[in-house]
């Protein structure tokens, strides 16, 4: 299947021609060789060379040596001038390309780089062109941690990093599950290029009493450990004269705390 798509890539390959060269690959022991003296169509005849050599360099022993990002690189060498001649939204269909070399240089091997791609793929730069309009620099992705995997941006904020929100109150049960939570908060600090802002908030409110003002004191997420702490250069979101009272404008808030908030309040 996946030697059919890249096949009917090339201008003037349908699904019939690119079948029987298939099987004349099959044939020949998947010798790419085979395919030299293939008469290419005239859409594709310029192309059917360099198509051939990419092939050859790629299934050679040497080439995975080389490392993953300079294979993806040769394809998008290749295939980025059939992008701009098959396609009216080629930018964005080359900042795809360019971003999935990026995330090939995180993998030592083709299974393993194949494997995280087909079970989690990136979300595509097309869907944030979509929305915001291709000729717009200027906004704004609303992005869940998931799919933000392979994709990096300028500046990048990290919301509700508190207990029970990362890790989730689903996943605390399980060991395993809280590690899967640590390697995606992981995921998230990364995305950032220049500017990360890990943002805690200092109360919780109970969503199932949305009618009133119901909440708890959160507890910064035990993925920023206390030695991690000063690595942040720390600011409340306002100023202490805007909250209830000054001690509010701490960004810490621990087990501790909240005990002697709890018992503040029965003494008072």
């Amino acid at each position: 299947v996946s030697g059919l798509r890249v096949l009917t890539l090339l201008p003037g390959i349908g699904q019939k021609k690119a079948q029987q060269l298939i099987n004349l690959l099959a044939e020949s022991q998947f010798r790419f060789d085979a395919w030299s003296e293939f008469k290419p169509p005239a859409a594709t005849v310029e192309h059917w060379p360099l198509f051939v050599r990419l092939m050859k360099n790629l299934s050679s022993p040497q080439s995975e040596k080389r490392g993953i990002s300079a294979e993806v690189h040769q394809v998008r060498t290749f295939y980025s001038p059939l992008l701009d001649q098959q396609y009216d939204n080629a930018t964005s269909r080359q900042r795809d390309l360019e971003q999935l070399e990026q995330v090939a240089s995180r993998f030592s091997s083709r299974m393993s780089f194949l494997e995280e791609i087909t079970l989690d793929p990136p979300s595509s730069t097309q869907d944030v062109s979509a929305a915001s309009g291709a000729d717009d620099d200027d906004f704004l992705v609303l992005s869940t941690i998931h799919s933000s995997k392979g994709l990096e941006w300028d500046a990048v904020y990290v919301l509700q990093a508190a207990d029970g929100s990362i890790p989730s109150e689903m996943s605390l049960e399980s060991e395993d599950e809280i590690d899967e939570e640590r390697r995606l908060f992981y995921v998230a600090l990364t995305r950032a290029k220049n500017w990360l802002y890990v943002c805690f908030p200092h109360r919780q409110y109970f969503q199932n009493r949305r009618w009133n003002q119901a909440h708890s004191y959160a507890q910064l997420t035990r993925f920023v450990s206390p030695k991690t702490i000063p690595l942040f250069q720390r600011r409340p979101a306002f100023s202490a004269d805007a909250l209830d009272t000054p001690q509010e404008a701490e960004i810490e808030t621990t087990a501790e705390d909240i005990r002697k908030n709890i018992r503040n309040m029965w003494s008072a």
